[in-house]
C-alpha cells in the first residue's frame, strides 16, 4: 500500500483522530468537533476503544495502531468528498459544490455520518441545483429517500417541461419513482392529498392501488394457508429442513441443496442440529421456495403462470445463486409473451429486470397505444426495474407513434399497386380525388388518433362513418362507386393494408437496451435507418397487390355499405 498523505487543511497537531479516506489520504481532527456534528462519530467514541495489540476490528473500523500515537478511523469515501465533508463540521469557509455529483457525494456521506447540519445544507444545495437539472436531482431525492426535495423537483421539471428527457441518474431509482412524476406530470400537478414520489403511499392517491393490493394479499393468504408441497419436497428421512417465512416446512436433501446453491452451502455449515439435521430459516414464502427447490430436482418443471410469482421465484434464485431456477422463471416469463390477460407493460419491466431483450421488445410492442404516464400502474413497484427502463419504453413510444403518424400523413409509403388500385376506383375523377373517395376521409379519422395503431385502422365503426359520410350541404361525400360493396371491399383491404403497414413500422422501431457493466454484449443490432425518417422500410415489403380482409369483416361491412343510412 502507498504512504498515506496527509490532508494540508485538516493537519492540526492538537488533533486526537485521524480520519482515512479510501485514496489513503489522512484527515487529523478532533473528537470532540466529529461528535458534535456526527451522531454515528459520538457513538462510535462512546465505545470502549481497542487496545494496542488489536490491527482493526471491523466493528468501529478503528485501528489503534495510529500514526503519530493517535488512533485511526478507516472510511469508504474518498478525500475530495471527506474534505467537504469536513469543512461543514470546521468552522472554516463553506466547500465549493460546483457540479451535482459533488452535491450528491457530500450529502450521502453527511446522511451515512448522520451529520444533522451538513444534511440540512447539503439537501439546500441539491434543492437549488433543481433549477439547472431537475430530473437528475428528482432521481438524486428519490433514490437518498428526501420527499421534499423530490418534490420541489418534480414540480421544477414539470414547469420546465423535463420529464421526458434522460438523464443516468435515472438508472439508480425504482421505475416507480419515474412513473409517479410521470403521472403527476400527465395531470398538470393536480394531485390528491398526501401523494408521494419516492415510494408509493398509502393514502387518497392510491385507494385503486390499495384494492390492488388487498386482492393479491388476499391470493397470497389464501396460497399460504394450503401451499402446494409436492411429497418429495417433505421426506420424513431428510437432513435438510427449509423453514418458509409462512412456517411452512420443506424436508430436503441436503446433497441437493448444496449442488443447487452455493450461497445456501455455506449457510448449511454453521446450522448443524443435535440430530444432525440442517435447518435454515429463509425470508421467502413457501410457494416461492416449494418452486425453487422443485427446479433442483430431475422431474418435470412445476406450472408457473402468474407474473408476480415468476418474478418472486427469480429474484430468491437469483439471491441463492440457483442457475437452475434462474433460466427456468425466465422461460416461464417468456411463455406468457402472447398472453392477452398479462399487462405488457408489466411484462416489459419483468422481462428487463430477467434481461431477457427479445421478450421485452415484444412487450414494448404489445404496449403500443398505452398512455403509460397518465395512468395509475401501482403494480410497477413489484418489480425492480429502473427508472431508465421505463424511460427506454416511453422513448420507443414516442419514436413508435411517430411512425405511425408519418404513415397517414403522407401516401408515400403506398406500393405502386395500390396507388393504380386507389386512382381506379373513384367515379368522380382524378381531377376530383387522387385517390378513391373514401381515402380522404379514412385518412383523416386515424390522423385524429393521437398514436394510429392497426386496430384503429381496422375499426368498423370507422369505416362505416366513411362510406356514410355527408357534406354540411348533405351531400354524399363518398361517390356510388366507391360505395358500392367492390368498393367497399376495396376498403376493408385497404385497411387491413394500412393495419399491417402500421404494425410492420412498430415492429421497425428499435428499443434501446443497456447492457449491465460485465453483461455480454446483445446480438441486436440497431438498424441503420430509423422508421421515423424514412420512407421505404420493412413495412415496403408487405405484399402490394392486396391483404386478404377476413370474410367475417367483408361481410359486416358490405352489408352496412349496402343498407340505407
Amino acid at each position: 500500500m502507498d504512504s498515506p498523505d496527509e490532508h494540508p487543511t485538516f493537519a492540526e497537531p492538537s488533533a486526537d483522530i485521524i480520519v482515512c479516506a479510501s485514496d489513503n489520504v489522512h484527515f487529523k481532527l478532533h473528537k470532540i468537533i466529529l461528535a458534535l456534528a456526527s451522531d454515528f462519530f459520538k457513538d462510535m467514541f462512546s465505545l470502549p476503544q481497542p487496545s494496542e495489540s488489536s490491527s482493526r476490528p471491523s466493528q468501529n473500523c478503528t485501528d489503534s495502531s495510529g500514526v503519530d500515537g493517535l488512533p485511526i478511523v478507516h472510511v469508504t469515501e474518498p478525500s475530495a468528498v471527506l474534505e467537504r465533508l469536513f469543512r461543514l463540521c470546521y468552522p472554516m469557509d463553506d466547500p465549493p459544490l460546483g457540479d451535482l455529483n459533488s452535491i450528491t457525494s457530500t450529502l450521502e456521506a453527511a446522511l451515512k455520518y448522520d451529520m444533522k447540519e451538513a444534511t440540512k445544507i447539503m439537501q439546500r444545495h441539491l434543492m437549488e441545483y433543481a433549477d439547472i437539472a431537475p430530473l437528475s436531482v428528482y432521481a438524486v431525492a428519490c433514490r437518498l429517500s428526501l420527499e421534499e426535495v423530490a418534490a420541489s423537483a418534480a414540480n421544477e421539471t414539470f414547469l420546465q417541461g423535463m420529464q421526458l428527457e434522460y438523464t443516468k441518474e435515472l438508472e439508480t431509482i425504482p421505475a416507480g419513482a419515474y412513473h409517479r412524476l410521470l403521472y403527476y406530470c400527465s395531470v398538470d400537478r393536480n394531485v390528491p392529498i398526501g401523494y408521494t414520489f419516492h415510494r408509493a403511499a398509502l393514502g387518497p392517491s392510491t385507494l385503486s392501488n390499495i384494492f390492488g393490493n388487498l386482492q393479491l394479499q388476499i391470493k397470497g393468504a389464501q396460497d399460504q394457508k394450503t401451499p402446494s408441497v409436492p411429497d418429495y419436497l417433505d421426506r420424513e428421512d431428510a437432513d435438510v429442513v427449509i423453514i418458509c417465512s409462512d412456517e411452512t416446512r420443506l424436508r430436503l436433501f441436503k446433497n441437493i441443496v448444496q449442488l443447487s446453491s452455493p450461497v445456501l452451502a455455506s449457510k448449511l455449515a454453521a446450522s448443524l442440529l443435535p440430530s444432525n439435521v440442517h435447518e435454515l430459516s429463509l425470508p421467502e414464502p413457501g410457494r416461492v421456495l416449494s418452486v425453487l427447490f422443485q427446479t433442483c430436482y430431475p422431474i418435470d418443471s412445476p406450472a408457473l403462470t402468474d407474473i408476480h410469482d415468476i418474478y418472486s421465484v427469480f429474484v430468491a434464485a437469483a439471491k441463492y445463486q440457483m442457475s437452475k431456477a434462474m433460466a427456468f422463471a425466465r422461460d416461464a416469463l417468456s411463455q406468457l409473451a402472447g398472453d392477452p390477460a398479462v399487462d405488457p407493460v408489466l411484462l416489459y419491466l419483468a422481462a428487463c429486470r430477467l434481461r431477457l431483450r427479445a421478450l421485452a421488445t415484444l412487450a414494448a410492442q404489445r404496449s403500443a397505444g398505452r398512455h403509460i404516464a397518465r395512468e395509475l400502474i401501482f403494480k410497477i413497484d413489484a418489480f425492480d426495474a429502473s427508472a431508465g427502463d421505463l424511460w427506454r419504453l416511453l422513448d420507443h413510444h414516442q419514436r413508435a407513434k411517430g411512425a405511425a403518424r408519418h404513415v397517414v400523413a403522407n401516401t408515400l409509403w403506398l406500393a405502386p399497386e395500390w396507388r393504380t388500385r386507389l386512382r381506379s376506383r373513384c367515379g368522380r375523377g382524378l381531377l376530383a380525388r387522387p385517390y378513391a373517395c373514401w381515402h380522404e376521409p379514412y385518412v383523416a379519422g386515424l390522423a385524429r388518433r393521437e398514436w394510429p395503431t392497426s386496430e384503429h385502422a381496422r375499426d368498423l365503426e370507422l369505416l362505416n362513418a366513411v362510406v356514410h359520410a355527408h357534406s354540411p350541404r348533405q351531400a354524399a361525400v363518398v361517390c356510388e362507386h366507391c360505395a358500392d360493396p367492390a368498393g367497399v371491399l376495396l376498403l376493408v383491404e385497404f385497411s387491413e393494408y394500412l393495419a399491417d403497414t402500421l404494425d410492420a413500422r412498430a415492429k421497425g422501431t428499435y428499443l434501446e437496451w443497456r447492457d449491465l457493466p460485465g453483461e455480454t454484449a446483445t446480438a441486436t443490432a440497431k438498424p441503420a435507418t430509423s422508421a421515423t425518417n424514412t420512407t421505404t422500410d420493412a413495412a415496403d415489403s408487405i405484399a402490394a397487390a392486396t391483404t386478404p380482409a377476413t370474410n367475417a369483416t367483408t361481410a359486416v361491412v358490405i352489408a352496412l355499405a349496402t343498407a340505407t343510412p
